[in-house]
């Protein structure tokens, strides 16, 4: 019996501290988009993140705010990539280049680019706000 207990807390111990670490978000930022991963490594997308966060108002609400961000960022930024692109394009191919259409997709890039950096602000505060909850048991 003496060898027993203490292998059942130290099994106790490492369950316990399994279970937390899987409930840890990380943010990861690569050349300025950021990702969310979980402690695996698998990467999680906001639909799952609001989800996961109901109970951690914070976070759903840092998590929303990003999603908001990302989805103007994109309306701005892929129009404005087609636009900046296809004269430059053209322009490989032997044609005039247009400058106007230049600088119409890069006013669009520019614009989206302070929505990509509060959408990755807006995602770190929601991983912080999310794992300070799960330790606290919010």
């Amino acid at each position: 019996m003496r060898i027993l207990m203490p292998i059942f807390f130290a099994a106790t111990f490492f369950f316990s501290t399994q279970l937390f670490a899987q409930d840890t978000l990380i943010f990861k930022s690569n050349l300025g988009a950021g990702l969310i991963t979980n402690r695996v490594g698998k990467s999680l997308n906001f639909r799952y993140l609001i989800k996961s966060s109901a109970e951690i108002p914070d976070a759903k609400r840092f998590f929303r705010k990003a999603r908001f961000n990302n989805v103007v960022a994109t309306l701005f930024a892929f129009p404005g990539g087609f636009i900046l692109g296809y004269p430059l394009g053209l322009s490989l191919s032997g044609q005039k280049l247009n400058t106007d259409l230049l600088m119409i997709g890069g006013g669009l890039i520019l614009v989206s680019v302070p929505f990509n950096i509060l959408r990755n602000k807006n995602m770190r505060r929601g991983v912080d706000a999310y794992n300070r909850g799960v330790y606290r048991g919010e």
